[in-house]
């Protein structure tokens, strides 16, 4: 107990201490994991944000991770936006299903359960499944009657 403030500091002194390298890139993504743990979801999505690495995997896995921060802080509109361009900007399948899982999360806070769903099979649902439509929560209707 206690440990936390001593590690968080650790892992900020090292942040500092290293120059722009792939070392430094994880240093930022652990830390910021870290600061959500903590609940500081605000210091974990103004260190993501400066992170800087164009399209590589650790850039994003950060960005997966601000979509998550995004839907921590109750804005699943902004991890679904998040998401899409995540799924657009990368051809590595462990992103893709990171950033569907995190997309099908926002889409059940918003009680879309059909676009969830599909991101959950790994389906991208079509862009306007994020907005109004108001079957979208409707029960499925079950057909009674004869063969």
């Amino acid at each position: 107990l206690g440990l936390t403030e001593q590690a968080l500091e650790s892992w900020r002194l090292a942040l500092e201490k290293l120059p722009a390298c792939q070392l430094r890139n994880e240093v930022i993504l652990r830390l910021s994991q870290r600061y959500e743990e903590e609940g500081q979801y605000q210091n974990a999505q103004l260190l993501l944000a400066s992170f800087n690495d164009g399209n590589t995997d650790t850039a994003m896995a950060a960005r997966v991770h601000t979509a998550e921060l995004a839907l921590a802080e109750r804005d699943p509109e902004k991890a679904i936006r998040l998401c899409r361009n995540i799924i657009d900007s990368t051809d590595n399948a462990n992103i893709e299903r990171q950033a569907l899982r995190v997309m099908g999360q926002a889409y059940e806070a918003q009680e879309n359960y059909q676009a969830a769903v599909s991101c959950f099979a790994g389906i991208l649902p079509a862009e306007d499944s994020s907005t109004s439509d108001p079957t979208r929560n409707a029960e499925p209707s079950v057909q009674h009657g004869g063969h």
